[in-house]
Formats: structure tokens, C-alpha cells, sequence
């Protein structure tokens, strides 16, 4: 079975102090590139309560989602950017915010 390359992985190391999970999980849907053509990997530090429940939600209403949800077990920007950036699929990253 062979994989059509992806164009883009957008790493999001999800910073502890922000709002809702819910809104970086969905925010794909936004994209004008079709979801086929790249991944979100969505990197949880554990520092925020709930994140696995709003992944577990989003994953049942979108089930075709280009979005992935890990959690390394470290914490931290650059930990948390480095296991992005071992799970991403595609040679162009692209680091967010």
C-alpha cells in the first residue's frame, strides 16, 4: 500500500496558558488546501487539563481529520517542537503557534 505524499506537516506545541483545544483542533477546516494534502500534529505537553477529551470529541465529529494528537511526555517549546517534528510525514514543517 503506498501513502500519497503529504505537502505539509503544521506542528502545534499547544502552549499551556491558552483557551480552548477545541479551536486549534478545528481550525483546519479554515484551510484551503485540501485536507488530503497535509497533517496538523497537535503536540500536548500535559500542562492543560481536557485536551485528550476535545481530541476525543473532534476525532467522532471529523473523522477524516488530517489532525493527530501526541503527547511526548516532556515539556517545553523545543521538546515539545522535536517530537513534532519526529512524528510529521512530510519533509516541509511548519511550526505555529
Amino acid at each position: 500500500m503506498t501513502q500519497e505524499r503529504l505537502e505539509a506537516s503544521v506542528v502545534v506545541a499547544l502552549n499551556p496558558h491558552a483557551g480552548d483545544a477545541t479551536e486549534v483542533f478545528d481550525a483546519y477546516l479554515e484551510q484551503s488546501m485540501p485536507s488530503g494534502a497535509f497533517e496538523v500534529i497537535v503536540v500536548d505537553g500535559g500542562e492543560r487539563a481536557g485536551v485528550a477529551g476535545a481530541f476525543a470529541e473532534h476525532a467522532c465529529a471529523h473523522p477524516a481529520t488530517p489532525v493527530r494528537l501526541i503527547t511526548p511526555g516532556r515539556r517545553g517549546r523545543a521538546a515539545l517542537h522535536n517530537a513534532g517534528a519526529r512524528a510529521a510525514r512530510s519533509d516541509l514543517l511548519v511550526f505555529v503557534a
